[in-house]
This record gives C-alpha cells, structure tokens and sequence, in this order.
C-alpha cells in the first residue's frame, strides 16, 4: 500500500493565563520534499511555497477522543503571534547549504532497527523504578555481556553524504529561529468565548487543523490520510495560571486508530513537564557502563544524574514502531500518539537550607522541552557537583517524527 501522508500537524500548548487565554505551538511537518509542488494532489502549491490558514478546535471534556465537529466540539480563529515565515527563500537557503557541504539530498539507506534495548541501573531500581522486563529494558550484567561478547566493527572511511529531507528538517527544528522562518512552527493564540470559558475546567483536548478553505485542505478532501492532524490532551484549568506541557499526541476523528490506557496515563502524568523517577550514582570504577571493571577512575567523573530510563526507552520504540510503519506501508492502519518530547534542558538552581558561610551554595538542576525533532535518551548526565538536584528534570516541548 502506498503511502499518501503528504503533512502532519501536531499542537503543543504552551501557558494557559487563568482568563480565558491558551497559548500554544502548531508545528507543521511535510512528508515530502517542500520545495517543488504540489504537496497534496496535482494543484496545490509545494509547502515552501503554501501559506496555511488555521483553525483552532477544541473539545470539552475527556470522555471521549479528540474530533473535529460535534456538540463538544468549539472551532475558533487564532492569533498567529510569531512574526511572517519565508519558506521558499529559507527552504532553498537551506538546501544550498547542505549541497555546500558535500551532502546531497535523497533517500538515504533504511536503517534496520527492530528495537532500543536499555540496561536500568542500581541507582534507578534503588528509588522504585523496574525491575528489568528483559525486553525493552534489561540488567547491567547482560548489557555488560552484550557488550564484550559484540565483535568490533571497521569505520566506514566514508561517511554517508546523503540526507533526507526529514533529517534536515529535523536538525531545522532543533533551531527556533530557523523553524518559525520555515514555516515549521507558527506561535498562536486563542481566547475562549465567554459562552464556552469554562471549556477546559474538566479538561478537554485542544488541536489546530488546516481552515476548510486552505488549499491544502481542499486538496486533501480527496487523498485520504494525507493529512494527520493531532491533539494535545488539556487537564482541568481552573482561575490559576499554568504552564501547559503535551508528552503525546493523539489522533483526530480516530485517524490513528484507539490509543493505549497508557498514553492517557503518560498525558496526565507528565502535563507538568516534570520527570518522576529522578536518580544520580557516581561511578566507581573507569567500566561503570558495563557493570564491571577494578581499575579506578584516573579523575573525579563526577556524579550521573537519570531519570524515568523505562518511560524513554518506551517512547523510543514507541517511534520506531511508527516508522516502521510508514516504511511498510501501513501507517494508516497503526494505532497513532506520536511522541510530543525531543530531550531536556537542564538549569541550575541554587539553595542552601542550612547556610554555612564557609561553604558554597549548594546547585541543583531541572530541564524544560522544547519544539523539536525526536526524543534523545535522557539517560545519564555527567555533573561535576557532588550536591544533590533542587529540581526535578523538565522536559522540554517536542515533536514526533513522522
């Protein structure tokens, strides 16, 4: 079965102000290549070359998924707050410069991964996390095993010089700038009607479509599943203004098929941001990866601060059973909440609850997420401070691979 995703759309809230006022991200994915056209059908401009008109639907309450009409079902025109996109002229910038550097851009080789295995180590078991599942997630004595009994494998001389354009795209995310001038991310606002302001006190969904007059949107009318919209699962708002976080997403008008119990659990928990199993050790030996090892460390490596190691190996084979997926050619059938997480960002914060003018204070750390490409393993990080963390870690706001 051939595959007809041509874009994707994906919202994030971003900050709820207690009035009536939902900030939020809509990023904006093509499928294809975005500069020569048409994105969807025969007449529809290429997506550098395409202004979307947006629409803002949100739903009341969670009894039920996410749709697009419907007695629950609240359509309003945005506030587009973030400055005008160039796409073609950045698209095409864009694309020199990868050819500059020797690359080009195709269709790189398939990598062949079934699945991401990872080890869970003492200091993660030792605050309630695992045990070891012996699929996903493992002990350190058999990754250790599965390390020194891999046969080593020559460098390629050569590194691979071509590229997708969802990998560019991808790296392009990692930069805000760049993205909003690309048209990926559009910042927009919405103010809830006085009439429906109490919209979100249950909670409730909220997702931005393409305007049933946008030409991509009447081009997709007849190409099924080229298009795939998806929404970000609010919990209950009250008066107080909060900060709004979107781990997953889920399909629109059952698209994607019925998401698992633990997507809405994964939604509820982590709408703060906020990591939960959050764990540090500091290595003992100069082999702490593998478990083993007598020779001691030449030089302080500090101490390794992790957090939720099943919940990010999860969500790694959770995308790579959608690429798998797409490559096969049935991606319109798989159950579909692509991932809303690219990685952390960590902050100091400083504390000293028994201030002793000898000593420094002492640091601790968070991370927050932002728009971006793919979730990288928030496994370990190295700090050279022996002080406990102040914070939990923060997940910064993402996207899911598509």
């Amino acid at each position: 079965m051939a595959d007809t995703l041509r874009l994707a759309l994906t919202t994030f809230p971003q900050h709820w102000d207690g009035n009536g006022t939902l900030t939020l991200n809509v990023v904006v994915i093509p499928a294809v290549d975005p500069l020569p056209g048409p994105l969807i059908g025969a007449s529809s401009p290429s997506f550098a070359n395409g202004a979307p008109v947006f629409t803002v639907i949100v739903n009341k309450g969670l009894a039920s998924l996410p749709v697009s009409t419907g007695a629950n079902a609240i359509a309003l025109t945005p506030t587009i707050l973030s400055g005008p996109a160039s796409p073609a002229a950045t698209f095409a910038l864009l694309q020199s410069s990868v050819t500059a550097s020797g690359a080009t851009i195709g269709t790189p080789p398939a990598l062949a991964i079934p699945r991401i295995r990872k080890p869970l180590p003492p200091s993660y078991l030792a605050v309630g996390g695992g045990p070891p599942d012996g699929n996903f997630t493992t002990t350190e004595d058999e990754f250790g095993c599965a390390v020194r009994g891999t046969p080593p494998v020559p460098i390629p001389k050569i590194p691979l010089k071509t590229l997708s354009w969802g990998q560019v795209i991808s790296y392009a995310l990692r930069q805000p700038i760049l993205a909003l001038k690309l048209g990926l991310i559009y910042q927009l606002s919405i103010k809830l009607p006085a009439s429906d302001a109490d919209a979100f006190a249950a909670g409730g969904y909220v997702f931005v479509a393409l305007a049933a007059s946008d030409p991509w949107a009447v081009a997709g009318k007849t190409i099924a599943g080229s298009i795939r919209t998806h929404a970000a699962r609010i919990p209950p708002l009250t008066a107080a203004a909060r900060a709004l976080f979107a781990p997953v997403e889920f399909p629109v008008d059952g698209a994607g098929g019925a998401p698992s119990d633990s997507a809405f659990h994964v939604a509820d928990v982590y709408a703060d941001g906020f990591a939960k199993l959050v764990h540090c050790t500091q290595p003992a030996n100069s082999a702490a990866a593998v478990g083993d090892g007598q020779l001691a460390p030449g030089s302080d490596l500090g101490i390794e601060l992790g957090w939720d190691d099943e919940q990010v190996v999860q969500w790694h084979n959770d995308q790579l059973a959608l690429l798998t997926a797409r490559s096969g050619g049935t991606l319109g059938s798989a159950t579909q909440t692509p991932l809303g997480v690219q990685g952390y960002r960590g902050a100091s914060s400083r504390f000293r609850p028994n201030p002793i003018p000898s000593r420094p204070p002492m640091r601790g750390c968070r991370a927050i997420l932002r728009p971006g490409a793919a979730v990288r393993c928030a496994s370990r990080t190295r700090f050279r401070k022996r002080s406990p963390p102040a914070r939990r870690p923060r997940y910064r706001r993402g996207r899911p691979s598509t």
